[in-house]
């Protein structure tokens, strides 16, 4: 408004100059009527600019105000060193709440988080009982399946991440650590990275520690292939989620970290005479399909969400396996990300479920690098030669037509809520 007054002694000098210059009425007149709509465009400007420019600054203080606020509660989050675990309770463990398991109990259930979870052994040990009252409804086999996009496919309470290695791991955690500090939910990154399948009766104690937990809310991430919890008779079943990306990405980071791991560490999972081996020079030495299975340290896609109730034929046979995988994602996946598209992964979990992700996007932005928003882990990837990518092509058919499939549907779950929101 200060610009606005001292503007109105140099207009009414103008107009004073110029009717000393003549005296006819008509001019006058015509130059009153021009300066006073040039007043109002000039007040109007100014009104339209102070709005914009308090939006402005409030949005760059809420995103800073809310950086702040995830970095307060890291600073004063503390837990056992021995255990991973970002909590609504804050302190989830210390020396007077850890029950104490013997060693013999830890053994029986090494396939479970049990500390992080919190869970009763002597519960689990208990005769599993059937359910019989089921809760779980399923779609029809006959409606089309873009017409399940948007449902919420579970008891939202606990969300299963049943994360496929190298897809953004580093990424997706670092935010899902931030977001379970803001929205005051329990999150479990799995100290368990193998096997990713288990038989019927590990499946069903780790089915009901993840019935049974202590937390309001529960986000469990873990390397495992899908199960379904109605096949194993339990009346629930968690919502499940998970993230993708390119194939030959995927792989060539899966077989040089394998690798890594196994040159630094006592974990090691590939053929002894291939740990110093490129993807490049392995196909040289063996056939391309070898290099690529899991003996020498490369994980497939498509049993993740084939899953276990078909165990063998998912492995055996393919066109079963890529048929049964695309079934489970229609029936029992809310969404399954791309990596490739991140930022709006994000976009499509903050709709799907504010109570979790909401701010996600603003959270990613403000806590990584503009110029590299990715982990460096996630994307520093040595990509084969062109040779070899033709020579790996055949053996991952199968592979590409689920992730253009799982492509597709996550689009088609972007498109309807941008145009919701619209």
């Amino acid at each position: 408004m200060g610009s606005q007054r001292s503007s109105m002694p140099s207009i009414f000098y103008i107009y004073r100059c110029i009717s000393s210059i003549t005296r006819n009425r008509r001019y006058q007149l015509h130059i009153l009527i021009t300066i006073i709509i040039y007043l109002i465009i000039y007040i109007y400007i100014q009104v339209k600019l102070i709005p914009t420019n308090r939006n402005s600054i409030s949005c760059k203080n809420y995103s800073q105000n809310l950086v702040l606020n995830i970095k307060e509660k890291n600073e004063s989050f503390q837990i056992l060193p021995s255990v991973k675990i970002y909590t609504e309770q804050r302190v989830i463990l210390n020396q007077s709440n850890v029950i104490n398991i013997s060693q013999e109990t830890r053994l029986r259930y090494s396939f479970i988080d049990i500390d992080a979870l919190n869970i009763n052994t002597n519960f689990l040990d208990e005769i599993y009982h059937p359910s019989t009252n089921f809760n779980i409804k399923f779609p029809s086999s006959n409606s089309h399946s873009y017409s399940r996009l948007l449902n919420m496919k579970g008891n939202s309470s606990t969300i299963l991440y049943n994360r496929i290695p190298q897809c953004y791991e580093f990424t997706m955690g670092l935010l899902l650590k931030h977001v379970s500090y803001l929205h005051s939910f329990t999150y479990i990154p799995s100290q368990i990275y193998t096997p990713f399948s288990y038989n019927q009766t590990s499946l069903i104690s780790i089915a009901r520690s993840l019935t049974n937990h202590k937390y309001n809310r529960l986000l469990y991430e873990r390397h495992i292939y899908f199960f379904d919890f109605s096949n194993l008779t339990f009346s629930e079943h968690p919502v499940w989620i998970n993230l993708v990306r390119d194939p030959i990405y995927r792989i060539a980071l899966d077989f040089n970290n394998s690798r890594e791991i196994c040159r630094l560490t006592n974990r090691c999972f590939v053929n002894n005479n291939t740990i110093n081996d490129t993807l490049d020079k392995c196909v040289l030495k063996y056939p391309p399909h070898v290099c690529i299975s899991q003996e020498n340290g490369v994980s497939k896609m498509i049993p993740f969400f084939c899953g276990l109730t078909h165990s063998i034929k998912c492995q055996d046979d393919s066109t079963f396996a890529l048929k049964q995988a695309k079934q489970n994602i229609d029936f029992f996946y809310t969404v399954i990300g791309i990596a490739e598209e991140f930022y709006s992964f994000l976009y499509v979990l903050e709709k799907l479920f504010p109570q979790y992700f909401k701010h996600a996007r603003l959270i990613y932005m403000n806590t990584r690098d503009s110029h590299q928003l990715a982990d460096n882990r996630d994307v520093n990837i040595q990509l084969p030669n062109k040779i070899t990518i033709k020579l790996l092509e055949p053996y991952l058919k199968d592979e590409y037509e689920l992730y253009n499939y799982i492509k597709r549907r996550f689009l088609d779950q972007y498109r309807i809520l941008t145009e919701m929101d619209n």
